[in-house]
């Protein structure tokens, strides 16, 4: 297909972003929405972590994903989608820092809406780092972010 094929299916570069960001954004809600089943939280945290981490570190989800983000730090009209989207994704993972602290049973003096903040901060991140150096080794990537994971809802 030519690049200019793909405007027949989208009215312009915002309405593809718009689907792009959709896709990620309803691929991440329903893997958080899998691991807020109740009973066996640490078990299946361990497990979807794998699976969003080698997702995100994938190089064309990586590459896309850092074209999409730089295209709205330059479209306000762009901009606005991944906000809007990002609104969803806060809100989704607030919820499962709540849930999570009630199924551990923490208490904690951070709001959940910061927590959500610095898990997110920790996935987006993992998205760069694949760019800037590659040959990561995926397996220790994994093992540190559950860690920081397990941290996080708990403190």
């Amino acid at each position: 297909m030519s690049p200019g094929h793909i405007y027949h299916f989208f009215e312009n570069k915002e309405a593809i972003i718009a689907a792009i960001v959709e896709e990620r954004v309803a691929e991440s809600i329903a893997t958080i929405d899998a691991l807020a089943v109740i009973g066996e939280f640490q078990e299946r945290l361990l497990a979807g972590i794998s699976e969003a981490i080698m997702r995100r570190t994938e190089p064309s989800f990586s590459a896309l994903w850092l074209e999409v983000t730089s295209e709205a730090a330059r479209n306000p009209a762009v901009a606005a989608i991944v906000q809007k989207a990002d609104i969803r994704m806060r809100q989704r993972v607030t919820d499962l820092v709540l849930e999570v602290r009630r199924e551990l049973g923490c208490q904690s003096d951070y709001p959940a809406e910061y927590t959500a903040q610095a898990i997110m901060s920790l996935f987006e991140g993992v998205v760069s780092r694949v760019v800037q150096y590659p040959e990561c080794d995926r397996a220790q990537l994994i093992a540190l972010v559950r860690v920081a994971l397990l941290a996080l809802f708990s403190a």
